[in-house]
């Protein structure tokens, strides 16, 4: 994979995980408006077999997907997929996309900044990463919530401990 500019893209096939940053408002589609864009069977099975997928965010989906064209896994595909998958070592659902793109003569377009670095020749890529969100002391607090869990445990039990020392 070769990193290209949007202007020089006529053609282009979204990963999934750029329509993921997409549709939570994360990145912008219109520097792609001007360009013929696709998107491979296999990014609709993704999108819209997400377990956590909430109603907004499927007709958020479905509204993209009206604008762009969903390519069909062919036998050239697939053969250029097992390719892929077999020369480079990539996860079937991304040798899919990576392989969509290259029969198409496209250029990929990806939020996934492990697809994104591994080259595969032939395939420019538009590394096009969501910026960095800021955590609040609320997300933060959930996502470490069984550590505060345990250190207030800790805590709590060696208070009683020193206080049951104390009174001996």
């Amino acid at each position: 994979m070769t990193e290209t500019n949007v202007s020089d893209a006529d053609k282009i096939v979204f990963d999934t995980n750029w329509i993921v940053n997409f549709v939570k408002g994360k990145v912008d589609e219109a520097s792609f408006l001007g360009t013929t864009r696709h998107i491979s069977v296999i990014t609709r099975i993704e999108l819209y077999g997400f377990p956590g997928i909430s109603p907004k965010e499927r007709a958020d989906i479905t509204r993209f997907l009206l604008g762009v064209t969903v390519d069909p896994l062919t036998d050239a595909i697939e053969q250029r997929a097992i390719e892929v998958r077999r020369k480079y070592r990539r996860k079937t659902a991304d040798a899919v996309i990576a392989a969509t793109a290259m029969v198409l003569g496209a250029t990929l377009v990806s939020g996934d900044g492990h697809l994104s670095k591994k080259t595969i020749p032939g395939l420019p890529v538009i590394f096009a990463p969501s910026p960095p969100s800021r955590a609040s002391w609320r997300t933060v607090f959930v996502k470490y919530h069984p550590f505060w869990v345990a250190l207030g445990c800790f805590i709590v039990s060696t208070l009683v401990f020193a206080i049951l020392f104390i009174l001996k």
